[in-house]
């Protein structure tokens, strides 16, 4: 019960005293105890919301994510001992997840605290305990492989969570193709080394590996184990969308650069968008100068990432300021053998779809003196796209900043100069 809680209850009648009993209290002291309280607070206001969601739904309490959808916003409670501290002080617990706070001196408190208000400059420590949990091997241990494996099928399947490895070329042959080796080794040296604080100088990790073994250095009790994982994977799943959003607010609408074989960028800049109903596009700036020198890789490094991403190229067109004006039929990339929609996935060579764009974009938007040159063939285009279900544009643009599988350094030095 929050402190408003208690002095609203005075102002209830008491009827669960034994007969002839009675509590009386002043008016006046319960005003002048609202007046200390001050305005409400944010854990009062969540306070009420967590007991109506209650009420509607047959007295469970909700779910951390949950509360948090419906504010919109991430819990601010540390201080009150996070979500599940919060839960306790209005009496939204029970027995056992108040015995899983309590373990081995609070420790458990400690740990659950550590996932919901921990850094996380990528998912991957998140990734790890889902992984564990995943495997049922949270509170028993597995094998670093098993784990590492097992994040490395949830990593490839979100696209959210798959912009994480943009900047994780130099460590694999191919990012998007890891092999086994080089997926331990990778996830050895990050997530696993900062649960064990094998990278930093932490005197009590969480966790430990030895032979091979990644255990937990929280001893949990079978009767608690359960509830201990539920608890868990409540605050991962919370702490992951969190994470999630916060990436997205960042990213949307945010220029981005597409990457060479070596993870290393390419001189080009794109932007994904999608607004007002309209179908998700990606918009490459122009070239001129020294302004977006790699203008032509990086188009050919995008296309190849939405061919493998079975995308539809359902319409292409010249975007900059000087043709907005014109008619969209008039400023359409076509030729004769270019028919939208374009499945990527069919087209043999991305170099060769990119060098007709180009071509088509050199004679539009000339004025009459340009009109006796070839034309600028690195306007600023719009690629409009479909058949990506699944995307929005925040997670597109983390998916196409990230190394083709396809796309080799030769390849980018030998690919045809339009």
């Amino acid at each position: 019960m929050t402190d408003r809680e208690a002095v609203g209850a005075l102002r209830q009648p008491a009827d669960s005293l034994p007969d002839g009993c009675s509590i009386i209290v002043d008016a006046e002291a319960i005003d002048l105890l609202e007046q200390m309280l001050g305005a409400p607070k944010a854990e009062d206001r969540l306070a009420g919301l967590a007991r109506a969601w209650a009420d509607d739904h047959d007295g469970v309490r909700p779910r951390a994510l949950e509360l948090a959808l419906v504010t919109r916003k991430s819990h601010e409670l540390k201080k009150l001992g996070g979500w599940f501290g919060f839960l306790d002080g209005i009496g939204m617990l029970g027995d056992v997840e108040r015995a899983v706070l309590a373990l081995d001196g609070g420790r458990g408190r400690d740990f659950l605290l550590e996932i919901e208000h921990g850094a996380y400059t990528k998912s991957f420590k998140l990734v790890t305990l889902r992984a564990m949990l995943n495997l049922g091997t949270l509170r028993s241990g597995s094998s670093v492989r098993e784990v590492a494996l097992n994040s490395r099928w949830q990593i490839f399947k979100d696209p959210k969570l798959l912009g994480d490895l943009s900047d994780a070329g130099k460590s694999f042959d191919d990012v998007m193709h890891p092999t086994e080796t080089e997926w331990d080794a990778y996830w050895t040296k990050n997530p696993i080394a900062a649960w064990t604080g094998a990278n930093t100088k932490a005197s009590a990790p969480w966790f430990s590996v030895a032979n091979g073994e990644m255990a937990l250095g929280l001893d949990v009790p079978d009767e608690l184990g359960l509830t201990f994982d539920a608890m868990v994977a409540e605050l991962v799943e919370y702490r992951l969308h969190r994470y999630v959003m916060s990436k997205s607010a960042r990213l949307e609408g945010q220029r981005l650069r597409p990457l060479k074989a070596d993870g290393s960028p390419l001189d080009a800049q794109f932007v994904v968008q999608q607004s007002l109903g309209q179908p998700l596009s990606v918009v490459f700036e122009s070239a001129g100068g020294v302004k977006n020198a790699d203008y032509r890789f990086g188009i050919d490094a995008v296309l190849e990432l939405l061919s493998e991403l079975g995308a539809l190229l359902v319409d292409a067109y010249v975007d900059s300021a000087e043709t907005r004006h014109m008619p969209l039929s008039d400023r359409r990339l076509a030729t004769d053998d270019i028919a939208y929609p374009l499945a990527l996935s069919e087209i043999e060579n991305v170099v060769d779809l990119r060098v007709k764009l180009q071509r088509s974009s050199a004679r539009l938007g000339r004025g009459v003196v340009k009109a006796k040159s070839g034309g600028n063939r690195e306007k600023q285009i719009r690629l409009i796209l479909g058949n990506l279900d699944g995307y929005d544009a925040v997670s597109l643009g983390i998916a196409l900043a990230t190394v083709p599988s396809s796309v080799t350094e030769s390849a980018h030095r030998g690919a045809v100069r339009a």
